[in-house]
Parts: C-alpha cells; sequence; structure tokens
C-alpha cells in the first residue's frame, strides 16, 4: 500500500471506530474499526489512483518519502536506538 492509502484507510478505521463508540460502547468501536477498515481499503486503492492519475511523480515521490522515513525508524528502532527527547540524560 502507499502512502496515500495508508492515509485513507487510517482515516477510516479511525473514524470507524469513533464512531461506533459512540454508538455502541467498546464492542461498537471493534466493529467500527473493522466496517472502517474495509471501507478504508476500498477509498484508499481509489484515492491512490486519483493522486496518481492527478499528480504523477509527485505521488511516487511522496510514496518513496514515506517508505524511506518509515524504513529509517524502524532500522533505528531494531537496532536498539531510541529517540530521546531529554537531550540523552
Amino acid at each position: 500500500m502507499s502512502f496515500i492509502s495508508n492515509a485513507v484507510d487510517t482515516l477510516a478505521e479511525t473514524i470507524g471506530r469513533a464512531v461506533g463508540v459512540a454508538y455502541g460502547g467498546p464492542l461498537g468501536g471493534l466493529v467500527g474499526q473493522a466496517i472502517g477498515d474495509v471501507v478504508g481499503d476500498v477509498l484508499g486503492n481509489y484515492a491512490d489512483r486519483l493522486a496518481h492519475a492527478l499528480f504523477g511523480g509527485m505521488a511516487d515521490v511522496a510514496d518513496d518519502i514515506a517508505a524511506n522515513v518509515a524504513q529509517l525508524f524502524a532500522s533505528n528502532y531494531s537496532a536498539g536506538f531510541e529517540v530521546s527527547w531529554d537531550g540523552g540524560r
């Protein structure tokens, strides 16, 4: 999945869970998140296609940047490094 489709999918899951919790409590949140996941997958694919049709190479660049940043964090985390917000104290 690309950066764009992941963003749309995550947004749909979050909205689905929030609506589910509001109307059905914790169990409703899980159901809402599951529905949001399915809807997010479909909408994410369409959003990705639309972005590539409208912006072409720029959408590919955004995907590459997101993949490189994710790989950077994954490699630093797996190597045992952690980001310190207190100056390393």
